[in-house]
């Protein structure tokens, strides 16, 4: 058995010992009465201790004072009990600390509630008591609802210790509130995602100043630590715990290379103080950054100080006062005083009202101003995204572009299925861009660009018959005509093309489950795509090329026929129709016209030919 630290009790005890010792509970008294707390290592805590402090033995990246367990102002004729309680909870090991410090700030604030109205004893708690609680307490009903299951929890321990009191309707007051109510608002004050313009200036400002060599170290280190941040999601703490070493390289097949991080998580492992290690893909953002770190560091000598990649002081004297690793509450610090500064670059500080939407916005106390810094201490509003932002807009990123939930759990460290989604931030299913709508039925209707997929061809006729059908609104008005199937011809995009199903077509006659399947394989009837999505098919197949070579290597034979499978349908139905398509386009405008309008295939567009070669080679895989 260990407790929540994975400090070893003082016993050793096998299953059949254990199991009868957890149905006596009677060991939690004879604990309390000899003032002891059984961990193998000399901890020097007393049961009768006001508080039980393990943070002497972190070994992941979590605060200090959440490994801190208070038992202050709880009346000392509770507070026994409530010992036991938390004490039992530590050595089932099922609770981790944040929460079990939660569990007890829960039971703390209704002891303390029932002290000052003078109960002194269990059993003196009634049904008026418990409802004067919920009426005194303004809080929310996600609150009431914690608090009533963490009573139960902690009233049916004390049945359990021959201390009865709780009768059948006050267990029916603690159980009374709707879970799935509260599941419910849960989901409507979720975080919002960071606006994709803020993101775009804050992206672009965050690399401008982690590259001037005439800005602050600490202030560009800071700038560094956020790119990382905004490109891989991680959590706070798990960034703050990255170590030199922990940035690594792997050579693919086709002998080019890519990195990604290996970081150490805790929150997807059951237990405590306990962490598992979990690889995400580093970009060339991050990439750069996490190299400028290192040089930051180098600089100020502080390479043999510490393995981590960030730390919280680069001044002559590095080692003064140098916390490792830096805590996530001083990183805030230093992060708030950076959007301080570089208001200009970043609009941060009394930003209008309608610039603070889906953005974190607190009265930032200045002591100074960079003017003149001696002025007394003023207090402003500084408006920042908070750092789960930026996991919430990775992972909605990693959503929109076709990124499976499974995918998103796995690589982000989410412990369970139903966090799954709790990140991400999916658009509502309406007209979600117009402007880009409106470009597509431009193009289909001008015929700019020829629609590629399945129906393509029964949806541009039907398109076609409706113009004819309204003759009134021929060309030139072809604005009207868009307006019009704007209203009628829901657009969705998709990586590597579109979906597009209404009214004009028909809705779509798959059920929810079957029609996320269709989506996410590429097959279903409603997806169409265009010539310059090519560069989409065209990685497609260079990754399903370079895995099926691994796995060929490796022996895997079914998984070897699946990826042929697919790679021959991908040459067929999407790379084919979108590379005869591009080379009549580039016959009809011309190769740069090509390129300066999507940008995005240039590198398709001037290796043509021999991307030609390799479709041959491609048809050839059997």
């Amino acid at each position: 058995m260990n407790n929540l630290q994975r400090i070893d009790i003082n016993m050793s005890l096998n299953r059949k010992d254990a199991i009868a010792l957890y149905n006596d509970i009677s060991y939690l008294e004879e604990i309390a009465h000899n003032d002891i707390l059984p961990f193998q290592y000399n901890t020097n805590m007393k049961f009768s201790d006001d508080v039980w402090d393990f943070s002497h033995y972190r070994k992941v990246n979590v605060n200090k004072s959440c490994l801190r367990l208070r038992f202050t102002n709880v009346a000392e004729e509770l507070e026994r009990e409530l010992k036991k309680y938390i004490l039992d909870l530590i050595i089932q090991n099922r609770v981790k600390i944040i929460t079990l410090n939660r569990k007890l700030a829960i039971i703390k604030n209704f002891l303390s509630f029932i002290g000052d109205v003078h109960i002194y004893y269990y059993q003196d708690i009634t049904i008026d008591i418990l409802n004067a609680y919920i009426e005194y307490k303004t809080i929310s009903l996600s609150y009431k609802y914690s608090t009533m299951r963490e009573l139960l929890s902690f009233f049916e321990f004390l049945e359990r210790q021959s201390i009865s009191f709780l009768s059948k309707e006050l267990k029916e007051i603690c159980k009374g509130i709707n879970q799935k109510l509260i599941l419910a608002r849960r989901g409507e004050r979720k975080t919002p995602n960071i606006p994709s313009k803020y993101f775009d200036n804050l992206l672009a400002s965050l690399i401008t100043i982690s590259n001037n060599a005439e800005e602050p170290i600490r202030f560009r280190a800071i700038s560094c630590m956020l790119l990382i941040l905004s490109q891989t999601g991680l959590r706070i703490s798990e960034l703050l715990f990255l170590k030199e070493n922990d940035l690594k390289t792997m050579k693919l097949s086709n002998g080019t290379s890519t990195n990604y991080i290996l970081y150490r998580t805790w929150k997807c492992v059951r237990g405590n103080n306990v962490s598992s290690l979990v690889e995400i893909f580093c970009n060339q953002i991050a990439f750069d950054a996490w190299q400028k770190l290192l040089e930051f560091k180098e600089t100020r000598k502080l390479k043999e100080a510490t393995e981590f990649i960030y730390v919280d002081n680069y001044t002559d004297n590095p080692i003064k006062q140098l916390e490792l690793p830096t805590s996530a509450n001083r990183f805030m610090d230093r992060m708030q005083l950076f959007f301080y500064t570089y208001d200009k670059l970043i609009p941060s500080v009394a930003l209008p009202i309608e610039d603070r939407k889906n953005l974190s916005t607190i009265n930032y106390r200045v002591k100074g101003t960079r003017e003149n810094p001696k002025k007394q201490l003023e207090i402003v509003p500084l408006t920042y995204p908070t750092t789960i932002q930026y996991r919430v807009h990775v992972c909605t990123a990693l959503y929109e572009k076709g990124v499976p939930l499974e995918y998103i759990k796995r690589y982000m460290g989410h412990l369970t299925r139903e966090m799954e989604g709790y990140y991400v931030r999916p658009k509502k299913y309406k007209q979600e861009n117009v402007e880009y709508s409106r470009k597509v039925l431009n193009n289909i209707v001008t015929g700019k660009t020829k629609l590629l997929g399945g129906e393509s061809q029964q949806l541009t006729d039907r398109i076609q018959k409706f113009i004819e059908d309204n003759p009134e609104k021929v060309y030139p008005n072809v604005d009207e005509i868009i307006d019009t199937l704007l209203e009628t011809v829901p657009i969705r995009q998709k990586i590597g093309g579109v979906c597009i199903k209404g009214t004009v077509i028909r809705d779509c006659s798959k059920d929810e489950i079957t029609n996320k399947l269709y989506c996410a394989y590429g097959v279903c009837p409603n997806l169409f795509h265009f010539f310059y999505n090519i560069d989409v098919s065209y990685r497609k197949i260079k990754e399903l090329t370079q895995s099926l070579n691994i796995n060929e290597k490796r022996g895997l034979k079914k998984q070897v026929q699946k990826e042929k499978n697919m790679l021959a349908s991908i040459i067929l139905h999407q790379f084919l129709p979108e590379f005869k398509e591009l080379k009549r386009v580039i016959q009809r405008d011309g190769t740069e016209k090509v390129k300066q309008e999507y940008p995005s295939i240039k590198y398709i567009v001037n290796n043509i030919d021999s991307i030609e070669s390799e479709v041959e080679l491609w048809k050839k895989i059997k």
